[in-house]
């Protein structure tokens, strides 16, 4: 099976940093570090891309080769996510959206053929069963609320990107975050309580 996993474009606001970056010839301010922990926890026999949005174009030749397509972003990407959305399921391609975006506000992507609430460590199953064979439910969710232990995590599959087009790499250490700024939807997904 060929999956695309794809970073959404970011908005030019505070998030998109497009005139920044744009100084020191890079496309985008980090990679994409969500979809390229996600790619280490899909099967080995999927073929894997990783496209971000915010350096490269989606290209009808992407579309071509993919049975499936992977995207998440926060409710600053909800645009492009969308946008993403449409042309994929226009392609023929199964679209699955996932992240902090759609885990707060899962109504607003009821377009994709399947949307994944909650962190997907340990909880991919139901996802790789959906797209295997073709069915599944519309609402993917983890049996519980448990977040899960970040000691099973694998390491992301920075492979996947192209590093050169980004100013810096990213890496995660805890998730969690206690504090409460207003902008900011990543509490949804990963809880206050940094672990």
């Amino acid at each position: 099976m060929n999956v695309l996993l794809v970073q959404p474009l970011a908005p030019k606001t505070y998030w998109g940093f497009q005139y920044a970056v744009g100084i020191v010839g890079k496309g985008a301010p980090h990679p994409p570090l969500g979809l390229a922990t996600l790619a280490a926890l899909l099967p080995d026999r999927w073929n894997l891309r990783i496209l971000d949005l915010n350096v490269a174009r989606l290209r009808d030749d992407d579309l071509r080769w993919a049975d499936a397509a992977l995207v998440t972003g926060m409710l600053v990407h909800k645009a492009s996510i969308l946008d993403f959305i449409h042309r994929a399921r226009r392609a023929g391609v199964r679209t699955v959206v996932g992240g902090p975006a759609v885990s707060s506000r899962p109504n607003e992507f009821a377009d994709a053929d399947h949307v994944f609430l909650g962190e997907a460590e340990g909880r991919l199953d139901q996802l790789v069963s959906a797209l295997e064979n073709g069915n599944g439910p519309h609402v993917l969710s983890p049996p519980d609320d448990a977040k899960p232990d970040l000691a099973t995590a694998l390491p992301p599959r920075f492979d996947l990107l192209d590093r050169s087009r980004y100013t810096s790499m990213s890496v995660q250490s805890s998730r969690g975050c206690p504090f409460q700024c207003e902008f900011c939807d990543i509490i949804e997904l990963y809880g206050r309580n940094p672990r």
